[in-house]
């Protein structure tokens, strides 16, 4: 971590536990340790009622944030980002990234997209011009099954802890771990070999290193999965070794939704965008037909595999697609149509990610490196919605 990087960290955390311990609510903790763990538990922020009728979290303040950071976020039910903006301190121009709560599984009208937090989850501000400027965050609670916002109820607080941006190196390991269930036909050693070494070809231009350090059986892969955004409960526990990305081999793969109850099937997913740290974090892979389309085993080359992992480890490594139907754009000025986070993927004559897009997914595997802080488990707030 840089000399500039602590002290802007250190700031943070003195000014949130400060304010906590104002209330009674915390301790400083020793602030010598920061070379020897990069992240710092940032305390506990309550939820308040706005006169919109949205439930927002109290101002954060974050000393340099303008440099960029990561936050590891922990919240009973659904959060999002309501308000991020820099440089609105001592008389500086304030740069809005999020100006408001909005309904959905990432905000539309950002200048840097971030995805609905389910319980748990990275938020990763890293911006393309970094400034040294301050920057304040507030969080907005969500419902799980509309994620739109909830009107004030119980009382709710979410949990921080914060850390600097890693510098991430010319080229970062990526250590995989491939997940099987019955239907997967990549199963055998040789198969599930080759298939990393084709994903590793597609990512060693954007500096990825790909290792394949496991692979094996897992019979929670072989059940129909339904899926939401806001109910990661359903999602297997995959847990092989946090700093490694599971690859799940799984059978049908469908996106229903809770409350209108449409059902599409998915050839993969990730369950956020970055998918570090949410609950579930996995890649997953669809083998088998789903209902109508039937149980037929789903059998691609070698190629159209390992493209299709590719494009779902750029979600879980923080990329969204260059557009989306609905219009949206991933924010980033080098993306268009020629690289692997286009969707599908499997026709692009030349596969690749553009410079910033590498940029982006290096970083992710920096922090994949270096791991989540330690925690203890989140306590529920009676009754709250999609609580985990």
């Amino acid at each position: 971590m840089s000399a500039g990087g602590a002290r802007a960290l250190t700031a943070v955390v003195i000014a949130a536990l400060a304010f906590l311990a104002a209330c009674g609510g915390g301790e400083l903790p020793e602030l010598d340790a920061l070379d020897a763990e990069p992240w710092m538990a940032a305390g506990a922020f309550d939820f308040v009622a706005e006169e919109d009728g949205a439930q927002l979290s109290m101002p954060i303040t974050i000393p340099g944030g303008g440099r960029g950071f990561a936050l590891y976020v922990e919240v009973a039910g659904c959060a999002q980002v309501a308000r991020l903006e820099t440089g609105a301190f001592e008389g500086e121009a304030a740069r809005v990234w999020v100006s408001d709560l909005e309904r959905g599984v990432s905000c539309t009208r950002c200048a840097e997209r971030f995805s609905v937090i389910a319980g748990s989850g990275l938020v990763v501000h890293d911006p393309i011009e970094p400034e040294d400027l301050d920057a304040t965050l507030r969080f907005g609670r969500v419902d799980c099954e509309t994620l739109t916002k909830l009107p004030p109820g119980e009382p709710a607080s979410l949990r921080l802890w914060a850390r600097a941006l890693p510098v991430a190196r010319e080229v970062e390991p990526l250590p995989l771990a491939f997940l099987h269930g019955a239907a997967s036909p990549w199963a055998a050693p040789q198969d599930a070999e080759r298939l990393a070494a084709a994903v590793g070809e597609l990512l060693v231009g954007a500096g990825l290193e790909v290792a394949l350090v496991r692979s094996s059986a897992h019979a929670a892969l072989d059940a129909p999965l339904e899926w939401f955004e806001g109910t990661p409960e359903v999602l297997p526990s995959l847990a092989v070794n946090e700093q490694a990305v599971n690859i799940a081999f799984a059978g049908c793969l469908a996106h229903v939704h809770p409350l209108l109850g449409n059902r599409v099937p998915l050839e993969g997913f990730v369950p956020r965008v970055p998918a570090l740290g949410s609950p579930g974090a996995a890649v997953y892979l669809r083998h088998l037909g789903c209902g109508g389309s039937g149980g037929s085993v789903t059998r691609r080359s070698v190629d159209a595999q390992a493209r299709l992992v590719a494009h779902e480890l750029g979600h879980f490594l923080g990329l969204y697609h260059p557009e989306d139907a609905d219009g949206q754009r991933d924010r980033l000025p080098d993306t268009n149509a020629d690289t692997l986070m286009t969707a599908p993927p499997a026709d692009l004559e030349g596969p690749r990610f553009s410079p910033l897009q590498a940029a982006r997914m290096r970083l992710h595997a920096a922090l994949l490196a270096q791991g989540l802080p330690r925690r203890a488990p989140l306590p529920t707030t009676g009754g709250a919605e999609g609580a985990p």
